[in-house]
């Protein structure tokens, strides 16, 4: 029940926010028309592959490569926006396709990649059968605790204290697993972006060009969020589909009713956190352009401090810094506004989850018809 209630509203808000993250990394960093030619010492490979799907490089192309006629490609960006009101599934779609081509080059390239990979898809279902062993010795040990059955209390006492041992270690590499393959990934894929960076003076033409704002700030954070959060959002889908599953045939098999109440209810749930959070989405995505540009204000000054001293150009650079700490300020403001909002209505739903079952099966129990 836990997996219903929590995990799709999740995947919701977790999907949009991916592929826009994905769609605004993929614009950044794209080969040249004639590629880079270079072999990466570290993972031994060629890195003309591009990170970026087909319709960015036409687009981009003009940066790297010096051609004129890029100019004229129709501008092919997608972005989630928030003038319809409602999810364009046109749109997830080929934000899902930016998201696949950025995420599969490393598990086509690396094969450590893929045994990591291979090794959390394995700890994951042992930490979902975990869970289902638990619900059933459990339930045994409650049972036998409530009814006083000291003869069976015991068996069950030790059968629950050996299930805790077991899932303790379980639990603790699941998380290890993730990790350890979210810092591999990024390892590789900040390598990549590195030499496509650095190849063909993208580096330069990216300044002059001025399309995308602080590279840096992409390769040293958007990298990592990208790979952890890709991470985060393909378990919580795995594991979402296989508790769903277990679950539902659990729930099914005690009480039909109260599984179609909890499906209802999820459905609501997914649908309502969908409406009343998707501004969070192109709220927290503008959060890092904007303290990206603030640390960059702050850099800036430390590195131009001659020459400001120079030109006394204080009160210049520091109207500037204070400008774009209003637009931090600002944007903070709006994200918690909108978190508020969406959190009177979260706290509110599950709280109500905890009398929707009793509310479901109290008919049949007062007319003596439940069976536990």
């Amino acid at each position: 029940m836990v997996a219903i209630r929590t995990a799709l509203p999740l995947l919701a808000v977790v999907l949009c926010a991916s592929a826009q993250g994905t769609d605004a990394f993929s614009s950044a960093f794209v080969p040249s028309a004639k590629g880079v030619v270079a072999r990466s010492a570290r993972f031994d490979r060629p890195t003309g592959a591009s990170l970026a799907p087909p319709q960015r490089r036409a687009r981009c192309g003009v940066l790297f490569s010096g051609s004129a006629d890029a100019d004229k490609e129709e501008d092919t960006s997608v972005t989630l926006s928030e003038d319809d009101g409602v999810l364009n599934f046109d749109r997830l779609a080929a934000l899902f396709t930016n998201f696949k081509e950025m995420a599969l080059p490393y598990y086509q390239e690396s094969k450590s990649g893929r045994w990591l990979f291979a090794g959390m898809i394995g700890i994951t279902l042992l930490n979902s059968g975990v869970s289902v062993a638990f619900s059933y010795v459990g339930k045994d040990f409650w049972n036998a605790l409530s009814s006083k059955d000291a003869a069976n209390f015991y068996p069950m006492l030790a059968k629950y204290a050996a299930a805790l041992v077991v899932g303790m270690p379980v639990s603790v590499l699941y998380r290890f697993q993730r990790e350890r393959l979210a810092v591999a990934w990024r390892e590789w894929m900040t390598d990549r972006t590195l030499q496509l960076y650095s190849s063909n003076r993208v580096y330069y033409a990216l300044e002059r060009g001025g399309e995308v704002d602080n590279p840096d700030q992409r390769i040293a954070e958007d990298v990592r969020s990208f790979t952890a959060f890709s991470l985060q959002l393909f378990i919580t889908i795995v594991t979402s589909i296989i508790d769903l599953a277990s679950f539902s045939f659990i729930l099914y098999s005690i009480q039909p009713s109260l599984f179609i109440a909890i499906i209802l209810y999820s459905s609501f749930g997914t649908i309502a956190t969908t409406a009343i959070g998707r501004k969070l989405v192109g709220l927290n995505f503008e959060k890092l352009q904007k303290e990206a540009n603030f640390r960059y204000s702050l850099v800036r000054l430390r590195d131009q401090a001659e020459s400001i001293a120079f030109y006394a150009g204080e009160d210049v650079e520091g109207r500037e810094i204070s400008n774009r700490l209003d637009k931090v300020i600002d944007n903070r403001k709006e994200i918690i506004g909108a978190q508020r909002n969406l959190e009177f209505f979260t706290t509110g739903y599950q709280y109500f989850i905890q009398i929707l079952p009793v509310w479901v099966v109290a008919p049949q129990f007062f007319a003596g018809k439940w069976i536990y």
